[in-house]
């Protein structure tokens, strides 16, 4: 839990945008009393438990490359807007049936500039995705979504 508390203490640094003791400190607190909280509710313990650290290494460093490049093409939008838009909204099918997985899909897709999570069906089959520019069939982005984002959140909680 030490590992995982420090592990929170750094994004804290990341997302603060400065790499301070003064700001890592805030960040081991909070994480401390996060990770006591969930500990108690067992809701950690059990759901959250991450079963593969190196692929969760991994998946950090694909994160952050999508979202920059995510950053990228919104601020070209945002710089040319006599650019049209092709937005979309795509009923991506789910292999996830954790509700933890789930959730944690839809709040990195939503954190990601150009796409917003708009529901899960009711039976966690299909994730309802809003894209702000396709630039692929439907299809395509299906399957990188597939490939990309889901397949790495059920690697790293799944042995």
């Amino acid at each position: 839990m030490l590992l995982f508390n420090i592990v929170l203490a750094l994004i804290w640094d990341a997302l603060g945008g400065q790499f301070t003791l003064p700001t890592f400190a805030t960040g081991f607190v909070m994480g401390y009393v996060l990770l006591t909280f969930l500990s108690r509710r067992r809701a950690f313990t059990s759901a959250l438990m991450i079963k593969r650290w190196d692929k969760a290494i991994f998946f950090l460093f694909f994160y952050f490359w999508e979202v920059i490049l995510s950053n990228l093409k919104t601020a070209i939008h945002v710089i040319n807007p006599r650019q049209r838009l092709k937005t979309a909204i795509i009923a991506v099918p789910l292999d996830l049936k954790n509700e933890s997985e789930i959730m944690l899909l839809s709040n990195l897709i939503m954190l990601t500039p150009g796409t917003l999570s708009l529901d899960v069906s009711t039976d966690r089959s299909t994730l309802y995705v809003h894209v702000l520019d396709l630039k692929e069939s439907p299809e395509a982005f299906r399957e990188n979504f597939r490939k990309g984002f889901e397949h790495r959140v059920q690697e790293i909680f799944q042995l």
